[in-house]
């Protein structure tokens, strides 16, 4: 599946994304525990360098690909503990340690998930910035409200947009959220300038990250159609090639009144439920402004009127266009809209 596809599957299920929010750190003490385990037991240390380079290459593919397919299975509507402590399981069984899920029933299709990943992760050449489910909250998409999570306006809109307007829709959301140049989960301003300049880049897997954008980000553009890109193992690079549709995007978020940006602000940080206020003080904005156009110019003479004319009328249009802006594509709830086509 692609990777707006994985992100609109967590859209569907926002509880899913809980385990998201721990990472693999705790999977790390597990793999460095079970290495210890063997070690006490008599392993060769050339047998616990070997496993401790290899593991800690694919550790994080690893872990995030199992968590999804347990998800999805053995461990569906299971809290991030669980899931966490399946993945335990799973890791310390491919390591030759004795450890049980509970029945031998269990073990059989945790067997089978771990196998699965570890052929996969095994052909990676190397591991892609790709973590939708961290992502769907770092976009504000999802946000978590107590012990649940729930979509925002923004994940509504995601869920039922087509897919180039979804990746318009999320690149926007991600300058207006962007925390400098180095934030890995979002695109700044800068960088896609930047970008939209050189629209060809050779970046090398170590060593310094690109002055451009966080190579996590670049991979995340590429996963969306903005870039194309080529690994090349020999070398221990990556050629990123900019789209048609990238250059369109990139263009659009680098200008500074977009009004494609301004609505993905509004919508990254209200609820759906929260819509129907905002909808209202925007009406009332629009109708205010209008009325000032109206009543600019009620005693002036004939000849101030046409001189000062353009300039008003242009003011107060932008005033109401803005205004409009904020209510358009909110003025329905998206539920509504859903139930309206079936």
């Amino acid at each position: 599946m692609s990777f707006l596809g994985d992100l609109r599957r967590c859209l569907e299920r926002p509880d899913s994304v809980a385990w998201a929010l721990v990472g693999v750190a705790p999977q790390r003490k597990t793999l460095l525990d079970a290495l210890c385990e063997l070690e006490a037991r008599g392993a060769s240390a050339e047998q616990i360098e070997r496993l401790h380079q290899v593991w800690t290459a694919k550790l994080e593919s690893f872990v995030l690909q199992a968590k999804r397919q347990l998800v999805d299975g053995l461990a569906y509507g299971a809290p991030a503990p669980v899931v966490a402590a399946l993945v335990d399981v799973a890791l310390r069984r491919r390591l030759g340690l004795a450890d049980t899920a509970g029945s031998a029933t269990r073990d059989r299709e945790l067997d089978r998930i771990s196998s699965d990943v570890l052929f996969s992760v095994q052909g990676e050449s190397r591991t892609l910035g790709l973590w939708p489910e961290r992502y769907a909250i770092e976009v504000r998409a999802i946000r978590r409200v107590a012990d649940r999570f729930e979509l925002t306006a923004l994940g509504e809109r995601l869920v039922e947009l087509p897919d180039l307007e979804a990746v318009r829709w999320l690149v926007a959301a991600e300058v207006t959220q962007a925390r400098g140049d180095a934030d890995p989960w979002h695109l700044s301003r800068l960088s896609a300038a930047r970008l939209l300049e050189r629209a060809s880049l050779r970046i090398h897997w170590y060593g310094n990250e690109s002055d451009l954008a966080p190579m996590q980000t670049l991979d995340r553009l590429a996963a969306l159609g903005l870039f194309t890109f080529v690994d090349e193992p020999e070398a221990a690079l990556t050629c990123y090639e900019l789209t048609e549709n990238g250059r369109s995007i990139l263009a659009e978020v680098c200008l500074d009144e977009s009004p494609l940006v301004m609505l993905a602000n509004f919508a990254s940080s209200t609820t759906v439920a929260g819509i129907r206020d905002e909808v209202t003080a925007a009406i009332v904005e629009v109708v205010r402004n209008a009325v000032r156009f109206g009543a600019t110019f009620p005693e002036t003479t004939m000849g101030e009127r046409i001189s000062g004319l353009h300039n008003e009328r242009r003011e107060f249009r932008v005033a109401i266009e803005r205004s409009s802006a904020r209510i358009l594509p909110h003025v329905i709830d998206p539920a509504e809209r859903r139930a309206a086509k079936k």
